[in-house]
């Protein structure tokens, strides 16, 4: 039987995350003692997208091709959808053999784990950053 309505839980601090106030209360005949509680849950929500750009003249943009000897450029957008900074992200994207990488245009914070080549020995692409603030791409 309840016997009164719960307590609400203080305030938490404000910060980015899920709050999850909580309060308990227990009750023995004429004693009644309540503390509270407050926990934040972060998420960690790293999203990439990867889209052929540049593609040549006369491409049907519907089944987009190339033709050897043909350039066009992949772009990868990595975005930080997480409630806290995302930090030692790394961003590997394996190349077919029939692609050359020619050069990369990074944004500022992201190195080349491959420098001084484009690739590793496996045709494999690793970028990375040290932080990916949220909401950041």
């Amino acid at each position: 039987t309840v016997t009164q309505a719960p307590e609400q839980a203080e305030r938490c601090e404000e910060e980015s995350g899920i709050v999850i106030p909580n309060v308990g209360t227990v009750t023995s005949g004429a004693f009644t003692q309540s503390d509270d509680a407050c926990q934040v849950v972060h998420v960690d929500d790293v999203g990439i997208v990867k889209t052929a750009v540049n593609l040549p003249e006369g491409t049907d943009e519907e089944n987009p091709s190339v033709e050897p000897g043909d350039s066009f450029d992949y772009e990868l957008v990595v975005t930080n959808y997480g409630t806290r900074d995302a930090t030692d992200v790394v961003v590997t994207d394996p190349v077919i053999d029939r692609v050359q990488v020619d050069g990369f245009v990074l944004p500022a914070g992201w190195v080349n784990d491959n420098s001084p080549a484009f690739v590793d020995g496996d045709n494999e692409i690793s970028l990375s950053t040290a932080v990916l603030a949220a909401g950041a791409c």
